[in-house]
């Protein structure tokens, strides 16, 4: 009935969308952090600084997450844990 279950504040500014992977949610601030929440509570499981501003959402392939930076494009192993 459109209740919230969960609400996570990180502070910052985000416009990329969230990505869904297995039970991890990837999230992107325009600061450049990534951020992995456990979709089913919100709980922080882990975050990675990559060094430059982002504002587009993260993909997944072949287990991999790929964030395109200001500058780079960055590939990262990708996980279910957050890590």
């Amino acid at each position: 009935d459109g209740e919230s279950l969960w609400r996570y504040d990180h502070g910052t500014t985000v416009y990329a969308s969230p990505v869904l992977a297995a039970q991890t949610l990837l999230v992107i601030d325009t600061d450049g952090e990534l951020l992995a929440l456990d979709a089913a509570t919100g709980e922080l499981l882990g975050k990675m600084d990559l060094g430059e501003p982002v504002d587009a959402s993260p993909a997944l392939a072949g287990g991999r997450i790929y964030v395109r930076t200001e500058q780079n494009l960055v590939c990262l192993e990708g996980t279910t844990n957050g890590q």
